[in-house]
């Protein structure tokens, strides 16, 4: 199964999270492509995607969005999980990640906010919104997981499709 992984970053943070979840993908043998946003990127050929970014006043980066928005015929025919990179810092002030668009438009499985701590994690370099990688790899864990099982499942037949048993009316 071939999974994209794309991120739009502006300190390294989303980055580093987009690897950490393809490295993480990749031990449980799909197939995980790494791409930054801003060049021309496309879903064709990938059966899931992963749109990650860096949040900042409760927005991602412009280039997230606009892929997200750009591709969502495509991202509606296969799952689709977000994340964010953003503070949780309560002496920073900040607004809560708001992608109501990109939600709406793509219906995702799940939009994970990573909250960055307040120093960055051990085995992280220094970025100013790096998440817990356990946290990471947890999620990503759980789409591996949930991509497997699905993979697992024999296709369901078409309705009226010849060969194919179909439910009476």
């Amino acid at each position: 199964m071939r999974v994209l992984v794309t991120y739009a970053d502006d300190d390294g943070a989303a980055e580093d999270t987009a690897q950490l979840i393809g490295d993480t993908l990749a031990e449980h043998g799909l197939d995980s492509t790494i791409r930054k946003l801003g060049t021309a990127v496309s879903v064709g050929g990938y059966d899931a995607v992963i749109i990650g970014s860096t949040a900042r006043f409760g927005q991602w980066l412009r280039p997230a969005s606009r892929f997200a928005l750009a591709q969502q015929e495509g991202l509606r025919e296969m799952p689709v999980w977000l994340y964010s990179n953003s503070y949780d810092d309560p002496s920073v002030p900040h607004d809560p990640i708001e992608l109501g668009a990109v939600e709406d438009a793509l219906t995702p499985r799940d939009h994970r906010p990573f909250a960055a701590a307040t120093a960055p994690a051990t085995g992280w370099s220094q970025h100013a919104l790096e998440p817990d990688p356990g946290e990471v790899r947890g999620w990503a864990h759980q789409i591996a997981a949930t991509l497997q099982a699905t993979d697992d499942q024999p296709p369901t037949p078409a309705a009226g499709e010849p060969g194919r048993r179909t439910e009476p009316a």
